[in-house]
């Protein structure tokens, strides 16, 4: 949210011209080896160490590295305070330091802080909550409230800090979100990131009025730059608390008028249809108030209630449970890592015509590499062997143009090169498994120009199966979908699709679109409403084996079954003397708070008779 100046170098530079001499540098200081990259922005640095065993110490000690590598004065100057105020964590759920150090890296960076800390091996909040989401469980009430007391305990904790003039620093998060929350295999809970903590005297803005924060987690006070005090984390945490019980995003929206109106307004409308024990419900509700006078006024007060309930309801957490779960959550995480990685190398790329090699293409680049050699203090010593690697370059370049002439003597004739046409499909959660398409390739004069057709719907429901059809072309899916690229012919002409949206107790919803040529895109953020339920009761004669899709599979008749009120397919099976299977399907409507009976009758005239 800082970001609105380009830095000096951008993260790509820092981490193709510097990478290797800030990890040498540190490991000559420290001697902590670098493991792996784990985020870089125009901000920070960050990767994962390693500091290697010893004769006095026989265990390896990882520990996370951020190096601060932006110009920008007033990150710099939060990057300062935030090392300054780790070196006072000194609680069980605040991340521990390890130490922080400014050290010159010559140039381009020249002096900067870096910050080393602990290694917390699990997963964030967030990471359990796409759990969650894409396997359908829902996460008991009691292991969501410990997380949710021991981050307060922090909060609590770092807003009692003192000076050396033992004053109250009265420190205020003003970023908490899922992704800041870690909890390790040990089933420890740690807050982390305090790179734009406040005090609770300062406006949350920077120099240039940029809201620092993440808008979907933000209290409306902090959206609008007020002042802050305990009460906006006491906000942004019991969004957290609540998508933990809902396994949903509450502020789904990816606009960012439409994100920032849901904040300021706090306007949440899945809690007004959440399934959750009301006395937590409650205390989510108060604190999630758009006045903050109407919240709970500190951290101390919300342990204090949730700990009541707690004892109130026994809903007492055994450490087994969370480490077992967290467990779960990691074997899902590397499941999804190595989906990922191996779609990743299956994913066809095709170079665009601009990119195709030309010789002023490799001018350009080369001219690039000079403008950056030169500002560093070896581009004297470099200056002979840069030029004759550019003259090389440029030489190549000529030479693949000569090679390409045939190619772009067909674009020539044919101007409207060929673009692959695919429809897009994608939202936030990734299903487990995604099946992959494959991008047929064909010459590029082959084909007349087409605008590719994007179809995106954000599903904000968890688990819903999805079905976009058209003709007899198919693409299904299942959660909240991530992206898919689907073949589909050149987009010459119309084509009608039909959607189809459905999940188990709730109401299926069906869409009907045409894209053309000219209006090539569709959007659509689906909201699944909650399902009234009616009940079923099936009988047979003489015997049956009944299937309701989605709800029952071959139970044997007769029984009762609840089902969501809408349109279902009842499959009955019947096995005869001669063991000759009779199968019956039958489309059957069940209506809120309504009963149904089925007859089922395999006797010479098979039927099925409902009333």
């Amino acid at each position: 949210m800082f970001f609105k100046k380009r830095s000096y170098f951008s993260p790509k530079e820092v981490d193709v011209f510097q990478r290797r001499s800030i990890t040498d540098q540190i490991y000559k200081l420290h001697k902590i080896e670098f493991v792996h990259e784990i985020s870089r922005n125009q901000a920070t640095y960050i990767y994962q160490g390693v500091i290697r065993s010893t004769e006095n110490d026989h265990s390896d000690k990882y520990v996370i590295v951020k190096l601060l590598i932006t110009n920008n004065k007033i990150i710099q100057e939060k990057f300062e305070t935030e090392a300054a105020l780790y070196t006072r964590f000194h609680h069980e759920n605040l991340i521990r330091i390890e130490f922080t150090k400014r050290v010159d890296f010559g140039r381009p960076l020249g002096m900067r802080r870096y910050i080393v800390m602990e290694y917390i091996d699990g997963v964030t909040c967030k990471d359990l909550i796409t759990y969650l989401a894409v396997s359908g469980t829902r996460l008991p009430v009691r292991i969501a409230n410990e997380i949710i007391i021991k981050v307060l305990k922090a909060l609590d904790s770092v807003f009692h800090l003192k000076n050396d003039q033992k004053e109250f620093l009265k420190i205020i998060h003003a970023d908490i979100s899922p992704n800041n929350i870690l909890i390790s295999k040990q089933g420890q809970v740690k807050l982390i990131d305090f790179g734009i903590a406040v005090t609770s005297s300062e406006k949350k803005k920077d120099g240039n009025d940029i809201i620092a924060g993440k808008f979907a987690y933000m209290s409306p006070e902090q959206a609008l730059g007020q002042p802050l005090d305990q009460r906006s984390d006491l906000f942004s945490l019991s969004l957290v608390f609540a998508e933990l019980l809902l396994a949903i995003r509450l502020n789904p929206h990816t606009d960012f008028k439409a994100a920032l109106d849901c904040t300021i307004n706090a306007r949440y409308p899945f809690l007004d249809k959440a399934d959750v024990d009301s006395d937590f419900l409650r205390v989510i509700k108060k604190n999630l108030s758009q006045d903050k006078h109407d919240r709970l006024t500190s951290a101390a007060e919300m342990i204090d209630i949730l700990e009541d309930l707690s004892a109130k309801k026994k809903t007492y957490v055994k450490t087994r449970e969370l480490t077992d779960l967290i467990s779960t959550v990691v074997s899902f995480h590397n499941q999804q890592t190595q989906i990922q990685e191996k779609n990743e190398l299956q994913t066809a790329i095709e170079l665009p015509v601009s990119e195709l090699p030309t010789a002023q293409n490799y001018k350009i680049k080369a001219a690039e590499f000079w403008s950056k050699l030169a500002r560093s203090k070896e581009s004297i010593k470099f200056s002979l062997s840069a030029g004759l690697g550019i003259l090389m370059a440029v030489g190549v370049g000529y030479f693949l143009l000569g090679q390409s002439r045939p190619l772009r003597a067909a674009i020539d004739e044919n101007p409207q090169p060929k673009i692959i046409s695919h429809a897009l499909v994608s939202a936030e959660v990734p299903p487990v498994s995604e099946p992959k398409e494959t991008i047929q390739k064909t010459e590029v004069s082959q084909v007349p120009l087409a605008t590719p057709w994007q179809v995106q719907i954000n599903l904000v429901s968890d688990k819903a199966q999805l079905t976009l059809s058209s003709g007899k072309q198919k693409w299904t899916g299942s959660g909240n979908l991530k992206l898919y690229n689907l073949d589909m012919p050149a987009a010459t002409k119309s084509k009608s699709f039909l959607l189809k949206v459905s999940r188990s107790g709730f109401k299926s919803q069906e869409y009907r679109f045409t894209l053309t040529p000219a209006d090539s895109n569709y959007r659509k953020t689906i909201n699944l409403e909650k399902a009234e339920f009616g009940n079923l009761y099936v009988g047979a004669t003489p015997w049956a084996q009944v299937s309701i899709p989605g709800y029952a599979s071959n139970k044997e008749i007769p029984f009762d079954l609840k089902l969501p009120e809408g349109n279902h397919t009842l499959i009955a099976k019947y096995q005869d003397d001669e063991d000759k299977w009779h199968k019956l399907t039958k489309q059957i409507t069940i209506k809120a708070n309504a009963g149904l009976k089925c007859l089922v009758f395999f006797s010479g005239n098979d039927r099925v008779e409902c009333n």
